[in-house]
């Protein structure tokens, strides 16, 4: 009887011990430096993902190589919001996926959006992770074209400081564009107000939402979460 509780213990284990394993990020030598902030936005550019950990499809063509003889991925130029995160990673499909090394500044909530775009509706599926742990899901992203970007809102969650890995993949269709990751500190459920840097350009369309206003012109305080 003793050996077969044993015998069952070590079963238990051993299972837990590989769920670990498959829950724990892949390490990997980060492409570039990139810190999240407590008291503003942070911006996650796509094209910035860790050096070998981007699973991209093999069939994909008509693409820019903009890492520099990254000889494994394809990714693309573009222009208005891709041309301010530096460029744009598309191609996405089902089973594909990436991730960023990141260094967190404190403990706290945070919020994740990305930017996407896509002329195809019928595409979804995109789910952020945080060493592991699931964000949130972008649905469904549909666009006027593949240049055509929007921000679509992911998920909340809690954050330690310290080094962290951000994934992104796409288990069902994929079929869009994403630009940058947008990370927003939250002080009781609401983003830390800061004021948000606008490019003008003569290329492309630029959209200044009005829920961006700098803060302290209009009489509000910074975080006073109204």
């Amino acid at each position: 009887m003793k050996k077969r509780v044993l015998a069952s213990i070590l079963v238990v284990m051993l299972m837990t011990a590989m769920l670990s394993m498959f829950s724990v990020p892949v390490a990997a030598a980060p492409f570039t430096e990139i810190n999240i902030a407590a008291d503003g936005k942070s911006a996650i550019r796509a094209i910035d993902y860790d050096n070998e950990q981007y699973d991209w499809r093999e069939d994909c063509d008509g693409g820019k190589d903009i890492r520099g003889g990254d000889s494994d991925v394809d990714t693309e130029g573009g222009d208005g919001v891709a041309l301010e995160f530096g460029g744009n990673v598309g191609w996405t499909d089902h089973g594909t996926w990436m991730q960023w090394t990141v260094n967190v500044a404190a403990d706290g909530d945070y919020r994740f959006s990305a930017w996407c775009a896509s002329d195809n509706g019928g595409n979804e599926g995109l789910t952020l992770l945080y060493d592991g742990a699931e964000i949130g899901n972008i649905d469904h992203v549909e666009q006027e074209g593949w240049q055509e970007y929007a921000l679509y809102t992911a998920g909340d969650i809690a954050m330690t400081a310290g080094t962290h890995v951000i994934k992104a993949q796409w288990p069902e269709v994929g079929g869009f564009n994403i630009a940058a990751i947008i990370v927003e500190p939250l002080i009781n459920g609401f983003p830390v107000w800061s004021p948000t840097d606008y490019r003008i350009t003569r290329s492309g369309t630029t959209t200044i939402r009005a829920t961006d206003f700098d803060a302290e012109p209009y009489g509000k305080e910074g975080n006073d979460g109204n």
